[in-house]
């Protein structure tokens, strides 16, 4: 076993990719409320065999101090979101700036409460900012931006100096897809979890996402929640090659709360299957549902922690099947 060490007893917001050849990964952590300050760290960790839980440190900065909503990594890049600054650092060439996310005029403001991710194009300078949905009326929640370029020189490593980041403040404007490409009816509130880039034989790249979340009017009227997981891709016509992954593509865990069935759409992009595009919708038998597969456990679905004991499922796009753990064994469906 290989340990990430930390060295502050602090709250850490972490991310990590692997290596073009995978012989390790690259972890970014952004260490916030130390004796020093917030601090931004880039290790690579190996996990070959030969030199499994080697540790170096690629990159140290002093960064200003923030709650960090999240980190995200992808070679040479690190994307910092936190509640107060945001930062893009290329950390190979020590190089960064704060940056503030515009919306084109005319267009509800992009708040940083409502990111809930963000993501490197694989292949282009281009960053996806995905944030929840709050109503019919919010849009497709999927905006696309251009990286920064000509970035300046951080302080060196042993500099304490945060005049930096508020000295060089970029601004990335940025423009959202249509949501029309997503299938969902009004009052539908969610909020994606995306899985990973595809690089697909005849449509280039897409992304392939989960989106989770509850449609008000069931809610109302049943005075219960109504919880559907969807996973789907973004055709992204950008890209022309790859670079590697940080995420493992077409997989996707998710908590089955509704015991009378679970739906799941998945997209079909024909790629050689001989069906056009369209969706894919899967119906989970009622025989494994959390009221039937945690029957004679310990779950007894009266508290939420039952919830991530009873029924595990993930399922693979690529291979269309789902796989499902549950105290009675681990179960597969071929669709």
């Amino acid at each position: 076993m290989a340990q990430f060490k930390l060295e502050y007893s602090s709250s850490y917001a972490i991310d990590y990719q692997s290596s073009p050849d995978k012989s390790s990964l690259i972890i970014a952590a952004h260490a916030s409320r130390t004796p020093e300050g917030d601090v931004l760290l880039v290790r690579e960790v190996y996990i070959t065999r030969a030199e499994f839980g080697k540790t170096k440190q690629l990159f140290r900065a002093a960064i200003p101090a923030t709650s960090p909503n999240f980190i995200s990594i992808q070679d040479p890049y690190v994307m910092v979101l936190g509640q107060s600054t945001s930062l893009f650092i290329d950390w190979r060439g020590r190089e960064g700036l704060s940056v503030l996310f515009l919306t084109p005029p005319g267009h509800p403001r992009l708040n940083f409460v409502d990111i809930t991710e963000l993501l490197f194009h694989p292949t282009q300078s281009i960053i996806l900012v995905l944030k929840a949905w709050r109503d019919e009326t919010s849009g497709s929640g999927i905006f696309l931006g251009d990286l920064p370029s000509d970035l300046p020189v951080i302080p060196p490593e042993s500099s304490s100096d945060l005049s930096h980041w508020t000295s060089h403040v970029r601004k990335i404007t940025v423009t959202e897809l249509p949501r029309a490409i997503f299938p969902f009816k009004a009052s539908f509130d969610g909020t994606y979890f995306p899985i990973g880039f595809r690089n697909l034989v005849d449509l280039d790249w897409v992304l392939d996402l989960v989106v989770l979340g509850v449609y008000e009017d069931e809610m109302e009227n049943n005075n219960e929640e109504s919880l559907e997981g969807m996973t789907h891709s973004n055709l992204d016509e950008l890209s022309t090659q790859t670079i590697g992954d940080n995420r493992i593509p077409g997989v996707m865990f998710f908590i089955l709360k509704d015991s009378g069935g679970c739906q799941i759409l998945t997209p079909e992009f024909g790629n050689g299957s001989g069906h056009g595009l369209g969706w894919i919708e899967l119906n989970l038998p009622q025989e494994l549902t959390i009221s039937s597969l945690a029957t004679g456990s310990d779950v007894d679905g009266s508290d939420i922690t039952s919830h991530f004991k009873a029924v595990f499922p993930a399922f693979d796009v690529a291979t269309r099947r789902l796989y499902i753990s549950s105290p009675k064994g681990l179960h597969m469906l071929q669709f």
